[in-house]
């Protein structure tokens, strides 16, 4: 899912460069898009449905039928499928050390990781992998202030074995509660067995801040009760 959030970062900073295009017409740069991500992630990017943008103080992302495919000797054709998706971005975060999703509404979502006999996963692109950082900058720390799933699967097998796990999400929650912190609930299974989370972080603001943060979580894992 990393790749996932920093491939629509790309998308909406791309966007906004061409402001003009995009808002007369956002179906012009679709192909374009296509080949700069596919470029960019070293797999092929597939925007097959509806795409809109709304650039601005918080610019919008919304896409249907977006396919990463998987490698060809992939039992999924898909790597990656997201039914719907809508990204609301904090748009002046881009240019800070911490970037402000200000919203995050995923339906429809399936993840499919596997490994073949020789234990090699089609996840690895082909793309060579970028030079390391070695001006000591650090990454960009990305916060999402809302979040909202639903139907979303993820699967992994292992080939050398021909075992498969999968985890799907029925629904997950995420906001900023009344008392400031950040509250998350999540209800789904794991290979069929009830697994139930809940946690808070935060306060938000000491969160932007990067320090004084507190974590309480707890979970249900079949008869597993776990608390932290």
């Amino acid at each position: 899912m990393k790749k996932l959030f920093k491939w629509l970062l790309i998308i909406t900073l791309a966007l906004l460069v061409s402001l003009a295009i995009v808002v007369f017409n956002p179906g012009l740069i679709r192909a374009p898009l296509e080949n700069y991500l596919s470029e960019t992630a070293g797999y092929p990017v597939r925007l097959e449905g509806e795409l809109k943008i709304r650039p601005g103080g918080v610019s919008t992302v919304s896409a249907r039928n977006v396919h990463v495919s998987a490698p060809d000797w992939s039992r999924e054709p898909d790597l990656l499928a997201i039914g719907h998706l809508e990204l609301k971005l904090a748009t002046a975060t881009l240019l800070k050390d911490i970037i402000v999703i200000e919203s995050l509404v995923v339906d429809g979502l399936e993840l499919n990781l596997e490994t073949d006999a020789e234990g090699r996963g089609n996840w690895l692109s082909a793309k060579k992998a970028p030079a390391e950082d070695t001006a000591g900058t650090g990454g960009v720390m990305v916060i999402f202030a809302n979040v909202e799933a639903s139907d979303a699967a993820f699967r992994f097998r292992n080939g050398g074995k021909d075992l498969e796990h999968v985890f799907n999400i029925v629904t997950l929650e995420h906001d900023q509660g009344p008392d400031g912190m950040m509250h998350t609930s999540l209800n789904g299974d794991l290979n069929s067995r009830p697994v139930e989370f809940t946690s808070t972080i935060g306060p938000y603001d000491n969160l932007l801040n990067g320090q004084d943060i507190n974590i309480n979580a707890s979970g249900q894992f079949g008869q597993l009760v776990l608390s932290a």
